[in-house]
């Protein structure tokens, strides 16, 4: 059976973790079962790359949003690529689901 996680489009990126974690647990939590949107998938992958930057003490520097980077010191955007984002979703979504299986 397959299983699509939809963005609730409603959850801050402070919360996304959470509610993707309450989602996998409804799932068979086999991979090639589970469907994730495209959506749902950048915030996963932001979500993550703020993780990053509070562990190396930079949360009050920079803003958040879907594909990038505000800067507040410099007032700079930084836009993440593709493959920045696809990579930092993969990584979440292995330690995630890797919690629900208790791996």
């Amino acid at each position: 059976m397959k299983y699509l996680i939809k963005d609730p489009k409603v959850h801050s990126l402070s919360e996304i973790n959470s509610y993707f974690r309450n989602e996998l647990m409804q799932t068979s939590l086999k991979v090639d079962d589970i469907i994730i949107d495209d959506t749902l998938k950048v915030k996963l992958a932001m979500a993550e790359l703020g993780r990053i930057f509070d562990e190396n003490n930079m949360a009050n520097l920079y803003n958040l949003d879907l594909g990038y980077i505000h800067l507040k010191n410099t007032g700079n955007t930084i836009f993440f690529s593709d493959e920045e984002i696809q990579y930092r979703f993969q990584s979440a979504y292995e330690c995630i689901l890797n919690g629900c299986k208790g791996i």
